[in-house]
């Protein structure tokens, strides 16, 4: 592909290659029998999947919201802390707190309180989110059983196959005679 040339805001020429190769992936049987069998849900950890170096992946979402507005709200109690120790060392004719940051120290209640909330939220979402890993691990331990069960089954069958093909091989034989 011919390079092509574009002018930047400073009226520089500058030279971009545009690569119309595209890669394609493509899955053998081979490949596809390597692949995990179940799905990953969101609240599955990266590493349940062998994965190394694939820790936050799969990280649950609603536990990635709540710890962000935890985390806005901590350093909103950060401000009201500081604005709180302005409010009580300061003097007659030394800096006093304006009407927005006055607002804001009065929120002081309501945003611990908030804090609290989010908290014993995100405990309880841990909480289902162990019981849910629990009840995956087990649902793959009886999957495994199955397919195990379905292979000894198979085995069996295949043996008495065998068996019976023997006999008959053998019965002809002799029948010959």
């Amino acid at each position: 592909m011919p390079n092509v040339e574009s002018e930047n805001k400073n009226n520089v020429p500058s030279s971009r290659k545009k690569d119309k190769r595209k890669s394609l992936a493509v899955t053998t049987e081979k490949d596809v029998s390597t692949l995990p069998q179940e799905t990953l849900s969101p609240i599955t950890p990266a590493l349940e999947s062998g994965e190394p170096g694939l820790e936050n992946v799969n990280k649950n979402p609603y536990i990635d919201v709540i710890n962000k507005r935890v985390k806005k709200l901590t350093k909103l109690m950060q401000k009201i802390d500081k604005y709180e120790t302005i409010q009580n060392s300061s003097g007659p004719g030394e800096a006093q707190l304006n009407a927005d940051q006055i607002k804001v120290l009065e929120r002081k209640g309501e945003t611990s309180g908030a804090i609290k909330e989010f908290d014993e939220t995100l405990k309880q979402i841990e909480g289902v989110e162990k019981e849910e890993l629990k009840k995956q691990a087990e649902l793959k331990k009886a999957q495994q059983a199955d397919r195990d069960q379905a292979i000894a089954d198979a085995v069996k069958e295949v043996k008495v196959w065998i068996y019976f093909l023997l006999l008959y091989a053998v019965y002809t034989v002799f029948r010959k005679k």
